[in-house]
Parts: structure tokens; sequence; C-alpha cells
């Protein structure tokens, strides 16, 4: 079981991880390329010359971008993932609850079966066991099965929705941080634009002068 527990919380974080990191690679695929374009000329001063002050500037302003559309996958992630590892440590195992979910029968009583069927891989069995193996009284073992069997249906329809706001959330923020990164973009362009012009009439008048 140690295997599994392992095995599990190793999952649990490279979710944790991974998705969180997979939100700011694609919202970094969706900047079109005209957009970083025009980020990576902004570093370019108006004589041709490279800014890397400038060019740090677009960096951060980029990294801004991308950390403000991760956030919200990642602040939702680890929440869940704390609840997941609970329940997986003191509820029902991970793979003792998928197995069950690939039993699944629209028919209650049938479900029902298919988990205490031998044939069906023994859900029921299987939890029992893993419950002494995890120092549980088979009592306490019983409710919880009783309580997951009148909760699914809330559980299923909770992490529906939970995925839903999710996305919805993620969007909203998106595209707020997508905005604020192109009004960013074009502001930097022309104050940039401004202070070179400005450089420039000076160095122009101080030759005039000389």
């Amino acid at each position: 079981m140690s295997n599994t527990q392992g095995t599990f919380e190793l999952t649990v974080i490279a979710v944790v991880i991974v998705l969180p990191s997979l939100v700011g690679i694609v919202a970094y695929l969706l900047v079109p390329r005209s957009l970083r374009d025009f980020a990576r000329k902004n570093a370019t001063r108006y004589d041709g010359s490279f800014s890397q002050r400038r060019w740090e500037r677009e960096l951060r302003a980029r990294w801004r971008y991308l950390g403000s559309v991760t956030i919200v996958p990642l602040l939702i992630m680890m929440p869940l993932a704390v609840v997941a590892a609970l329940m997986h440590q003191w509820v029902v195992p991970v793979d003792l609850a998928v197995a069950a979910m690939e039993r699944f029968d629209p028919d209650t009583e049938k479900w029902k079966e298919n988990l205490k069927d031998p044939s069906e891989g023994g859900i029921g069995a299987a939890h029992h066991a893993w419950a002494d193996s995890s120092g549980l009284s088979p009592e306490v073992a019983a409710t919880w099965q009783h309580s997951l069997w009148q909760a699914w249906p809330v559980v299923i329809a909770g992490g529906l929705v939970t995925l839903v706001i999710c996305l919805l959330m993620t969007a909203q923020v998106y595209n707020r941080a997508f905005g604020q990164y192109h009004e960013g973009v074009v502001a930097r362009s022309r104050e940039y634009l401004e202070v070179d012009l400005a450089r420039i009439a000076v160095d122009s008048g101080a030759t005039d002068v000389s």
C-alpha cells in the first residue's frame, strides 16, 4: 500500500505542477506572432541599437502575463490535491475509486452487485481489506462505504462544477491579462519612441551648436 500511496502522491504533485504549466504554455502560444514581434522591437531604439533594459522590461511584462494566467488553475488545483490526498489516504484509495466507476451502471442495484461481485473485482471486499490494513475498524469502513454510496452524485456534480468554474475563471483572467499585456506593449512602444525622438532632438541640437 505504501507504494500505491507514494505513486499517488507523486501523481498529485505532477498534476498540480504540470496542469498550470500547460495553461501557461497555451497562453504563450495564444499570443499573436505580430504582438511577440512588436514586443521584441520595443527593445530596439529608434537608431537601431539594442537596449538590454528595455528587453528585460518586456520579458518581465510577459512573465507577469503568464503568471496571471497560471495562478487560477494553480490556486484551484492545490486545495483539490490536498482533498484528493486525504480521500486517498483515509477514505478510499484512488485505484479502488476508479475501479468502482469503471463498473458503473445506471441501475443502482446492479451497480451494487457489480461492486460486490468477485468476478467484477470484488471492490467492496477490497475496500474492507484496505481498511483493515490501514487500521480502520470494519464499522468505520462500512460507514465510509455507505457515505460514499449516498454522496457519489454530489461528489461528481461538485467535481464538474469545480471544473467549469476553473475554466471560466481561467478564461476571464486570460482575457484581462492578455488585454493588459497588449496595451502595455503598445504603451511602452509609444514611450520608447518619445524618449528616442527627444534624445535625437537633443543630440541634433548639440551638433548644431557645435
